[in-house]
């Protein structure tokens, strides 16, 4: 059985090609375009790695990932966050996301 990956991002082109790719490689790609679906997606099914845009509308990335780690069945769940080129805060945002993330550790 391939790994189940999680792209979520905003962006339908940068989604769609990262799970694409991730399917060209053999891995079972599911997408979300924001942190709601994104949640939703993961109770539904839990997956093997979350790929996580940090920039997203309404919930951004961090505090996804703060759901994330403060619910305890999913706290070891992998996440990899995305910081592309179109994010609109600074880099405060990205420091807050690994401080969420090392909190956990």
């Amino acid at each position: 059985m391939a790994l189940d990956i999680l792209v979520v991002d905003d962006e339908a082109d940068i989604r769609d090609l990262v799970a694409g790719v991730l399917e060209d490689e053999g891995y079972t790609a599911r997408t979300a375009a924001d942190s709601d679906s994104a949640l939703a997606a993961i109770a539904d099914r839990r997956p093997s790695l979350v790929l996580l845009d940090i920039s997203l509308p309404g919930m951004d990335g961090v505090e996804t990932l703060r759901h994330i780690r403060t619910n305890p069945a999913l706290r070891h769940l992998p996440v990899k966050m995305r910081v592309s080129n179109t994010v609109r805060g600074t880099v405060e945002v990205v420091l807050d996301g690994i401080r969420v993330d090392e909190a956990d550790t």
